[in-house]
């Protein structure tokens, strides 16, 4: 079952064959759900682009894996060699795909395992792509703005002239997000994310403790 999990979170890399036989599953495609026995293992905004050199794929603008595809078109079978990837252990995918939608099935240790892809035609952003940026306060509280950087780093300004800085990370399958302080004195906090993130962010307090923290997107930083 671990083996399973590690690879669908990574999920797929795919396949190359003579152009001709590939150009009904050329282009870029969105991970709309995935199924494992019972279970939903759905990733966050992953996405696979398919050309006649190869595949590269990734979740919203993280790009995570990248190798060569093998399209086996009269048997509609699909199998994947992802060089930034584990190596995948099982059997190629059945495959299924019209113009605008592709599902892909195959039996992972026993268990029943479906992929549905939609046609894209631009990357899906992640809630972690959406929330990197500057955030001003609007909550009556000590705190005056918060940046997310890129690189997971933040930094929490308050109203007083003081700095937090340390880690974030927005989970990849659910709307919480998590602040880790470079101060081991200081506690993490956690967050639902109640609404944003573009113009606006809601966060409220995973443990019902404190109060929300709700903040306005910024393109310069405040004064």
């Amino acid at each position: 079952m671990k083996r399973t999990k590690l690879y669908l979170v990574v999920l797929i890399g795919f396949v190359v064959g003579p152009s001709l036989s590939a150009q009904n599953i050329l282009g870029l495609w969105q991970v709309t759900n995935v199924q494992v026995g019972d279970k939903e293992m759905t990733p966050q905004e992953k996405w696979i682009r398919f050309s006649e050199q190869g595949f590269e794929g990734g979740n919203g603008l993280l790009q995570n894996g990248a190798g060569t595809y093998l399209w086996k078109a009269q048997e509609m079978k699909l199998s994947m060699n992802d060089s930034l990837g584990f190596v995948d252990p099982f059997d190629a995918f059945k495959v299924e795909v019209t113009d605008s939608s592709m599902q892909w099935s195959r039996q992972e240790e026993g268990m029943e395992v479906t992929v549905h892809l939609k046609r894209i035609q631009s990357l899906p952003l992640r809630m972690a792509d959406k929330v990197v940026g500057v955030w001003q306060a609007e909550s009556e509280d000590s705190l005056a703005y918060v940046f997310f950087r890129w690189d997971k780093v933040y930094t929490i300004v308050y109203k007083d002239g003081s700095r937090e800085s340390g880690l974030w990370y927005a989970h990849a399958h659910r709307l919480e997000l998590s602040l880790h302080p470079w101060d081991k004195n200081e506690r993490s906090r956690h967050f639902k994310i109640l609404a944003g993130p573009w113009k606006t962010l809601h966060l409220e307090p995973a443990d019902r403790t404190g109060i929300d923290w709700i903040f306005s997107r910024r393109r310069t930083f405040p004064d």
